[in-house]
């Protein structure tokens, strides 16, 4: 582990931002010829102009890839913990059909009173409500990690959302007791010292650019700077 080294690069011309992204690229080679510069962005057509502007730029585009946040972060997670993985990615389409089966199946007692309501009127409302309750258990785990972790631990016994996220857990996670999702590999890290956090570079891009990217999840932050200890990176806002 080394000092941080993030790079932020700031411009009113989003044209300077690539030549700067370039430039970094240039005077800065990776180690091997076979590596590639990753630069995550957020929407396929930024990717598409930053390609074409890096190829007018060096005459070939080659040797670059433009991840999207949730596939680079895949990648960066799984250089923390090999088992996020296989047991912590959260499958938004799956926890919808495990959320409607447990709404269906709530005990009547006072903390699922008006559930128990709502889903009585037919299997629509329950449908929508699980849909609704899935989006939201998942921009949980981005926007607040900390409820999450306060949720497994048990220590709201009267929050009837923490309650259906504990009866979720084993349905979508059936292979781990203690499922590494990335609200607990950011808790896990936020709570380590740093030189007790040994990721597996091998995992890693060898370089991460963000371009374009005017804001993120602070999670998201939270993670690069972890990530900045072990992996030089400039970072390159629009």
């Amino acid at each position: 582990m080394t000092e941080k080294e993030l790079y932020l690069h700031t411009s009113n011309r989003i044209e300077s931002l690539a030549e700067r992204l370039v430039q970094v690229s240039r005077t800065q080679p990776l180690d091997s010829l076979l590596s590639q510069e990753t630069v995550m962005t957020l929407n396929p057509g930024m990717a598409r102009w930053l390609r074409f502007q890096i190829a007018q730029s060096q005459g070939v585009a080659f040797g670059w890839e433009f991840p999207f946040p949730g596939s680079l972060f895949e990648r960066i997670l799984s250089g923390f913990d090999r088992s996020h993985a296989q047991s912590g990615l959260f499958d938004e389409n799956l926890a919808r059909w495990e959320l409607f089966a447990l709404l269906g199946t709530l005990e009547n007692s006072e903390q699922f009173t008006r559930l128990r309501r709502y889903c009585d009127s037919g299997p629509a409302r329950r449908f929508q409500l699980a849909s609704k309750l899935a989006w939201l258990y998942d921009q949980y785990l981005l926007y607040r990690p900390d409820t999450i972790i306060v949720w497994e631990a048990g220590r709201d016994s009267s929050n009837w959302q923490g309650e259906l996220w504990r009866r979720l857990l084993p349905r979508i996670f059936p292979k781990a007791r203690r499922p590494q999702h990335i609200a607990r590999i950011w808790q896990t890290l936020r709570i380590s010292r740093p030189d007790h956090i040994k990721p597996n570079l091998k995992d890693w891009p060898d370089r991460i650019a963000l371009f374009g990217v005017s804001s993120l999840p602070p999670l998201y932050l939270d993670i690069l700077d972890v990530v900045s200890r072990f992996r030089p990176r400039p970072h390159i806002p629009a």
